[in-house]
């Protein structure tokens, strides 16, 4: 789901989508990567099928 107002996108998103339509575009791949590399001790991992886990974004296309 998608919300857009005064152009800016704000957006939901994770490596492991179970909508289509909030599949992450490679900008958002890249960080979501990147967090592995920077919290290398976060102990929050394990997660199972049904968890929620991933990213809010926000945008505003430059004119």
């Amino acid at each position: 789901m998608t919300l857009s107002t005064d152009g800016w996108k704000v957006a939901r998103t994770s490596l492991q989508t179970r909508n289509e339509n909030n599949k992450a575009d490679a900008w958002e791949i890249q960080t979501l990567h990147g967090f592995n590399a920077l919290y290398p001790n976060d102990l929050a991992t394990g997660h199972v099928l049904g968890d929620v886990r991933g990213a809010l974004t926000l945008s505003n296309g430059l004119k």
